[in-house]
């Protein structure tokens, strides 16, 4: 079963459980993806759901972060995050969930149209 499932089951430890939405933009270029997975690895932060979408040479990256696990402070993560986005020249934002919210948000129908084709 997967993390969003479980969640969507419900768990007593609820609000104990932190979650954290990053956001990173800017000029895309190999090896950004795994710069910020080696952090989250070496901190064991568990990442929920990665979104990905680069258009021309720009960058969109995603994670929903699960920081239950984590080895140090959501803080001390999200410094080591921030510091390498600032080394790599690109913006990186966050917003700090708890699980009842990650529950709402992921409980609605989305979908996704994607079309290829002639637009003249």
């Amino acid at each position: 079963m997967d993390k969003i499932s479980q969640m969507q089951k419900g768990d007593p430890m609820d609000e104990k459980k932190g979650f954290i939405l990053v956001t990173v933009s800017g000029p895309d270029r190999p090896g950004i993806t795994a710069a910020f997975s080696r952090i989250l690895v070496e901190n064991q932060v568990e990442i929920v759901d990665i979104e990905q979408a680069s258009l021309q040479d720009f960058l969109g990256l995603s994670f929903l972060l699960d920081m239950s696990g984590a080895k140090q402070s959501k803080d001390g993560v999200l410094k080591d995050l921030l510091f390498e986005a600032s080394h790599l020249g690109l913006t990186l934002n966050f917003r700090i969930y708890s699980e009842k919210e990650v529950k709402a948000r992921n409980s609605k129908n989305l979908f996704v149209l994607t079309y290829f084709g002639d637009t003249r």
